[in-house]
């Protein structure tokens, strides 16, 4: 059903126009004008909301002044009039009923009673156009949410990060090795350090989260923790059973300081096949079947300030035949490490299950030695290989 108030404000606007709008254009009283002063004056009653139908008097006070906007369309007035008429006549007016005094005649007016309805609709008409529009709707309003609610929101939604638990697996696999997996899909292309006994490295994770890498066992309980830099950690352990069959070798330093291992196996010269060493690193293959050795490099050297290991790995616990591995460390002058400290940790473990650890510090020669090799035969120890 209609709104009550609604339709009445509305009618009553029109009826007021309407008059307002006749007594402009004719300026005298008439029969019409009488009436309408009439309904003016006189309270109105609204007998049927919802099934409101204009009434005869209704119709003659909008064909006149209708007519009377024709015979004057100039005047700003009687056009502003006339359009808000034709807008609220498109909803159909209520019915209303005057009463009239049993002594009034409408058709005669009195002069008092013209004169202080003159000054009325006066007045309303610039109530009106100050007013305009006179029918307003109450915009919806959003009802805003305070400071503390928000928190509160904030308190009770998860923080992702916060929520992150990064998940590892260790798994063993040939030549005293460990296959690292770990997934972290809220931490994708995250800085992770690995640790190690004594050894640390920097990795990274990729676009999933995801990040798989192989290290070399140091002890026989190999425990592996990863470290992000929002100090989430994880970490898994795993047997190695098949340690005691390998002497290693490890050099760890900075991604900048142009430090690496080399081995030269079976009296073989730099340019041999026996030089293992970044840029020629042997064969798993030739470990597990007691003929050689590999070299696994660990760390991302693309990113900043990243620690990166070199391990060297000797079967000698299963070696087809007997000899001796030189190791030594060598540390190539560049623009990078040139008049600089470089800092450097070498381990080596035996077969016997020992772990010896030293650390290095060196002043590295002037800019003007770029090019220049400086070897160190005294940081990592030399294997004794017997036929087994």
């Amino acid at each position: 059903m209609p709104d009550r108030k609604r339709i009445f404000t509305i009618g009553g606007t029109l009826f007021a126009i309407a008059g307002i709008g006749f007594f402009m254009q004719n300026g005298q009283s008439g029969p019409g004008q009488a009436a309408m002063n009439q309904a003016a004056s006189e309270p109105v009653e609204i007998l049927d909301i919802s099934r409101a139908e204009p009434t005869a008097a209704d119709t003659r006070e909008t064909s006149e002044v209708e007519a009377s906007s024709t015979a004057n369309p100039t005047e700003a007035e009687a056009t502003s009039d006339t359009a808000l008429m034709d807008s609220i006549a498109e909803e159909p007016a209520p019915e209303v009923e005057t009463s009239t005094s049993a002594g009034d005649d409408p058709a005669i007016p009195n002069p008092e009673q013209a004169q202080a309805r003159d000054e009325a609709a006066q007045t309303v008409f610039e109530s009106a156009a100050l007013d305009d529009p006179v029918i307003t709707v109450a915009p919806e309003i959003t009802p805003e949410i305070s400071e503390a609610s928000r928190d509160d929101q904030a308190t009770q939604e998860p923080d992702e990060t916060q929520t992150c638990d990064p998940e590892m697996k260790v798994e063993t696999v040939a030549a005293a090795l460990v296959n690292v997996s770990i997934h972290a899909e809220c931490l994708p292309n995250e800085r992770v350090t690995l640790e190690h006994a004594e050894m640390v490295f920097s990795e990274a994770t990729d676009a999933e989260g995801k990040l798989e890498v192989t290290i070399p066992a140091l002890v026989e309980d190999a425990r592996i923790t990863a470290t992000f830099v929002d100090d989430h950690a994880v970490s898994a352990s795993a047997t190695v059973s098949s340690l005691e069959f390998y002497d290693r070798a490890v050099i760890q330093s900075s991604n900048d300081s142009a430090v690496t291992l080399h081995a030269l196996e079976y009296g073989a010269e730099h340019t041999d096949r026996g030089h293992v060493w970044s840029e020629a690193t042997g064969g798993i293959e030739n470990a597990a079947t007691g003929k050689g050795g590999f070299l696994i490099t660990l760390g991302d050297p693309s990113m900043d300030n990243a620690r990166v290991a070199q391990v060297y790995s000797f079967p000698t616990g299963i070696a087809q035949e007997e000899g001796q591995v030189e190791l030594s460390v060598e540390i190539e002058v560049t623009d990078r490490n040139c008049g600089r400290t470089v800092d450097a940790k070498a381990m080596q473990r035996s077969a016997a299950g020992e772990l010896d650890v030293k650390s290095l510090s060196l002043t590295m020669p002037d800019c003007d030695a770029i090019g220049d090799l400086l070897v160190l035969k005294n940081l990592v120890n030399d294997l004794k290989v017997a036929r087994n």
